[in-house]
């Protein structure tokens, strides 16, 4: 997932982050393997997407 923030006066990019969501094995049952669905990996990325523009914007009164 990529996110691309531009300037409308430039049209130039003015910060730009991607974000992967991966399964990983976990410590399950050899017979059992849980995993996330993906609408789950999609909104947790989004999440760490939205969380760290947050952190890095600044808010304009």
């Amino acid at each position: 997932m990529m996110l691309e923030v531009y300037d409308l006066n430039t049209s130039d990019i003015i910060y730009s982050q991607r974000v992967i969501a991966f399964v990983a094995r976990g410590n399950d049952n050899d017979d059992i393997h849980f995993a996330k669905s993906n609408d789950a990996l999609i909104l947790g990325a989004y999440k760490r997407m939205i969380n760290e523009l947050m952190k890095k914007s600044i808010t304009i009164k």
